[in-house]
């Protein structure tokens, strides 16, 4: 994929992209098939890359991963911005990738959440 995009800051004016989709299977065993395609053709390629895997759990533990943010943001009330707050209540999630120097902070002081079969990372 190709894509031209007006300049905004921290972003290049070209975006090119590659990706690989597996439809019809949600099984982890199709997460690992794309995981190795897309490795084989980096190596192909002679692309030298780091893989990094970011795993929030299944949607019960997503569900439960937010409302511990919920009630982690909650304490913070008074020293974040009303509308941003309101937001990240809404949406806690987006706290994670925030561009807001003290939600960045705060996030950093976070402990991860844990239950009893998975671990946020």
């Amino acid at each position: 994929m190709f894509r031209y995009e007006r300049p905004q800051k921290g972003r290049k004016r070209q975006f090119c992209q590659a990706g690989i989709e597996l439809i019809g299977d949600s099984s982890i065993n199709a997460d690992i098939e794309v995981i190795q395609i897309a490795t084989l053709i980096l190596k192909e390629l002679d692309i030298q890359a780091e893989l990094q895997i970011n795993f929030i759990g299944d949607l019960e533990s997503l569900d439960g991963y937010r409302k511990y943010l919920r009630d982690y943001l909650k304490e913070y009330k008074s020293s974040t911005d009303e509308k941003l707050y309101s937001r990240l209540i809404r949406n806690p999630l987006r706290a994670m990738d925030s561009k807001d120097a003290n939600i960045k902070e705060l996030m950093k002081n976070e402990k991860k959440y844990l239950n009893s079969s998975q671990q946020i990372n």
